[in-house]
């Protein structure tokens, strides 16, 4: 028996919560909350960075009651120098920055006009997500890290041995094309340990991530996904980066633009179609718990008739 009762939303940048003024550790960064406390396996929030402003260096608390989440960032537009642990790299748009919790990161943007990054994060049902810990302050040192700590501070048990990528969209997974999704270039750059193919340098615990460039007219067919005991609901995010979409979750149908969320519990009837003259782009997040498969589409309708009725 599952009990669900999360029914999606849709909602553009102007109804989403706009915190006032850049937090400690964000200078020159204006954010945005699209979805933090309804889901119950992602969150995800837009980042509006003007020159040399970001994400100062951090990582989030962790222990056995907070564990080690994935943490991804997505670039938009700008230019952005990511560091993640050891590894650095300057960036432009549809790039994935992924840091799971525990590792050092930070983004600034180094171009000359503002960037814009989502940040993105999956966690496990209940799981209280680590509050950042900065390596610097504008004060001094806040608390250097853990692994720094070692000779005199107990480290916690972290089972996770990731480490962490950056990846840009030409070295992301191109897909071949998939029944449902006409008009439809999908690219893959992260997915969960239990996918039946991999993506990237390692596989997150929580969250998927794609890219869809969809041509006019094309789309994503009305569908829901496969749910029981051994597959329970999940977050199914679409973010619009550009174009016009006519998006479906259940009863909700709106036309949408650019930074816009679609929220659809992966049990709820959802469909995208390209409405614009020109290319659409969305990212595509998928946010389970860990260890436990995300069902498949069931598309209620495909060329040769009626696959499945959602229930």
């Amino acid at each position: 028996m599952i009990e669900e009762n999360r029914t999606g939303f849709i909602r553009t940048i102007a109804e989403a919560k706009a915190p006032e003024g850049p937090k400690e550790g964000h200078p020159g960064n204006q954010g945005v909350h699209f979805m933090k406390a309804h889901g119950t396996n992602a969150s995800l929030g837009l980042n509006i960075i003007k020159p040399q402003g970001g994400i100062e260096e951090h990582y989030h608390e962790f222990n056995s009651e907070m564990p080690v989440y994935d943490h991804v960032y997505y670039v938009i537009s700008g230019r952005i120098r990511a560091n993640v642990g050891a590894n650095e790299r300057v960036v432009t748009a549809d790039t994935l920055i992924y840091c799971p919790s525990s590792m050092r990161h930070s983004i600034i943007n180094v171009g000359k006009g503002l960037a814009k990054v989502l940040v993105i994060s999956g966690f496990g049902e209940g799981d209280k997500m680590g509050c950042p810990i900065y390596s610097k302050i504008p004060s001094g040192d806040l608390k250097a890290h853990p692994w720094k700590l070692a000779s005199t501070v107990k480290k916690p048990e972290v089972k996770d041995k990731r480490t962490g990528f950056i990846m840009t969209i030409k070295e992301a997974l191109r897909g071949t094309g998939a029944e449902g999704h006409p008009g439809n270039q999908g690219y893959s750059y992260l997915r969960t340990v239990i996918a039946a193919a991999p993506v990237g340098k390692e596989p997150s615990m929580y969250i998927s991530l794609g890219l869809n460039k969809i041509q006019p007219g094309g789309g994503i067919e009305e569908h829901y996904h496969e749910f029981s005991d051994e597959m329970p609901v999940f977050d199914h995010i679409y973010y619009v980066i550009s174009g016009h979409i006519k998006a479906k979750v259940g009863n909700i149908e709106r036309t949408v633009g650019a930074d816009s969320l679609i929220y659809c519990p992966s049990n709820i009837r959802h469909s995208i179609t390209n409405v614009g003259d020109g290319l659409a782009k969305l990212l595509r997040v998928s946010g389970s718990a860990e260890g436990k498969k995300m069902g498949g589409p069931v598309y209620s309708k495909i060329p040769n008739g009626n696959l499945g009725v959602m229930l």
